[in-house]
């Protein structure tokens, strides 16, 4: 039931306006109720038997957070962001193969007296 429909006692569809002030209200006032708060300390006491000793979770990190909408532009920075980071770490990967290659090959090389490998 609506507040409307509770003063009024009209059934009517919840208004738009009202849509809007009540998730106003749930935004900004009340953002997440106490069921949430209550379900993240039963996983935070389900979860800390099995961690490491010395690790501790906090009962908040199981409360979801509200994310705003970000413009096209906040967007392409971050993607940018990702790409430059993953190029990075592909390029970093790569020439740790490469040299972990190398490593291989000479130590084949010194195992067999120096002969380098015929092609098969």
């Amino acid at each position: 039931m609506t507040v409307a429909t509770l003063t009024t006692g009209n059934v009517q569809p919840l208004s738009r306006r009202e849509l809007e002030h009540w998730m106003a209200y749930h935004l900004y006032f009340e953002p997440l109720g106490d069921h949430w708060r209550q379900t993240s300390l039963l996983a935070e006491m389900a979860i800390s038997p099995h961690l490491k000793k010395g690790h501790k979770l906090n009962p908040d990190h199981f409360v979801p957070v509200r994310k705003f909408r970000q413009t096209a532009q906040q967007l392409a920075d971050m993607l940018k962001q990702s790409v430059a980071a993953l190029a990075g770490r592909n390029a970093k990967t790569a020439a740790r193969r490469k040299a972990q290659r190398d490593a291989r090959e000479k130590r084949r090389t010194q195992r067999r007296g120096g002969k380098e490998e015929q092609p098969r």
